[in-house]
């Protein structure tokens, strides 16, 4: 019997690290422990819903949203999916979401945005 899809934290990489927060994740820079930015995220049934990923303004470009959310996935378990939203009217986050695998599905999101799927079976 499977204990059912959870993440494991903290998950280390090799400039940032992700630890546990209420309703998700903060993403630390391992240099000078600085929290650079958040990631919110739900699980449930076997999918891994990530609501938003946040970076500092003054932390952005250098990698730690890429790392924060490949660090996510690799702490899940138990989980056959995960999904996204890129809001509405911005053309870079979908761009990210493409980037880190996930697919865009038809149809709007919640408040207009895209939504994105990844499958991780």
């Amino acid at each position: 019997m499977s204990d059912g899809p959870r993440v494991i934290l903290p998950a280390n990489g090799a400039r940032h690290r992700l630890e546990v927060t209420p309703g998700g994740a903060a993403i630390v820079r391992l240099s000078d422990d600085s929290v650079v930015g958040d990631v919110s995220f739900s699980l449930a049934e076997s999918n891994l819903a990530i609501a938003c990923i946040s970076i500092a303004e003054g932390a952005r470009g250098f990698g730690a949203g890429s790392e924060a959310i490949r660090l996510l996935l690799d702490a899940a378990s138990g989980i056959s999916t995960a999904t996204a939203v890129a809001p509405p009217g911005l053309g870079l986050p979908v761009y990210f979401w493409s980037r880190m695998g996930f697919r865009p599905l038809f149809g709007t999101g919640e408040g207009g945005g895209l939504r994105f799927f990844r499958d991780m079976g």
